[in-house]
């Protein structure tokens, strides 16, 4: 096994651990905590969310809180190893950019934005893998997605997206996703807000963030219909070794969206 003194900060939060009985174990990024105990046989399990962010902490716990919601896992027999996976929000995402973008006709911009991470906590053995508990990062509001008649409930995020991903900050509870978009209408195309489904990303690892597949858009103008992909493999300009740490949950197949890219538009800000 890789000495832990050569093991990345992302390749140590993203790990598996083998507990003894009656080890416990805390995990505890930005201001998500998350406590597992092998009780015997039984898993116990607790996440909890923090006011104030608190030091990054992965190893074995001294004390354990009581002021938390417990959870207990049994019928997983004499399992002994925990792993902790970077996993997507449960609803799409309506990424809200802080100024309007404005896309030049015929050229295509990139930005790179962080998508939140929640903490899932399985137990494994050899093959088997079930999953104890998913522990969201942030708390984020609903929005409705579509008209009266149709539709999704999604979450609404904030992002301050960048041109470069240089300039993005590296948050240890988000992964960096690359948005391209291209317009190939004869005027400039305002963009600044941009859905994300996550069940069509991947997650990749470097040694010093997350990263997602990308997200590709060719507009046609506000009345025609756009082109959107999810490719599976990282795009280009993401550093040159990456480890997939996570496949899409549903393979995204390439087609047109149904609505014009006005509709699109206008169906995020309703």
């Amino acid at each position: 096994m890789t000495a832990a003194t050569n093991l990345s900060e992302v390749d140590i939060r993203w790990s598996t651990r083998k507990l003894k009985a009656w080890d416990s174990f805390v995990w505890r990024a930005d201001r998500t905590s998350v406590w597992v105990q092998k009780s015997g046989d039984d898993w116990m399990i607790a996440g909890n969310r923090d006011d104030e962010d608190s030091e990054n902490t992965i190893g074995l716990a001294t004390s354990l809180p009581i002021s938390v919601d417990w959870q207990r896992w049994t019928g997983f027999g004499e399992r002994s190893t925990v792993r902790f996976n970077p996993a997507f929000p449960d609803r799409p995402l309506v990424v809200k950019t802080r100024a309007p973008v404005m896309i030049p006709s015929d050229q295509t911009v990139d930005l790179f934005l962080n998508i939140p991470i929640w903490v899932e906590v399985c137990v494994e053995e050899g093959e088997l893998s079930d999953v104890l508990g998913l522990f969201p990062s942030k708390l984020l509001s609903n929005t409705w997605f579509g008209d009266q008649f149709e539709g999704e409930l999604c979450y609404v995020l904030k992002s301050l997206a960048r041109r470069t991903k240089d300039d993005l900050k590296i948050e240890p509870l988000a992964a960096t996703c690359r948005f391209s978009i291209t317009n190939r209408f004869e005027e400039p195309l305002p963009l600044d807000r941009i859905r994300v489904l996550p069940r069509h990303l991947s997650i990749y690892k470097s040694r010093r963030r997350l990263w997602t597949s990308p997200i590709i858009v060719v507009s046609h103008g506000p009345d025609q219909p756009s082109h959107l992909s999810y490719p599976e493999e990282p795009h280009d300009e993401a550093l040159a070794v990456l480890e997939l740490v996570r496949p899409p949950e549903e393979v995204y197949r390439p087609s047109f969206f149904r609505e014009s890219f006005a509709q699109y538009t206008k169906a995020l800000f309703e």
